[in-house]
């Protein structure tokens, strides 16, 4: 299986380390929030590509 941090920037990879470990301060209650939060916004995401890509 290939690693999904290939297609990640160093910059990126550093970043998401920093988070991985700011997450483990974080309460399970606050993660599920957060979780859904950047689920909605990655649909709305592509509603958005969606719609661009049928004007062009």
């Amino acid at each position: 299986m290939e690693n999904p941090n290939n297609f990640l920037s160093l910059e990126q990879q550093f970043e998401l380390r920093k988070f991985a470990q700011q997450a483990k301060c974080v309460s399970r209650d606050e993660l599920e929030n957060l979780f859904i939060e950047i689920i909605q916004q990655k649909m709305r995401q592509e509603n958005l590509f969606k719609t661009m890509f049928k004007g062009a």
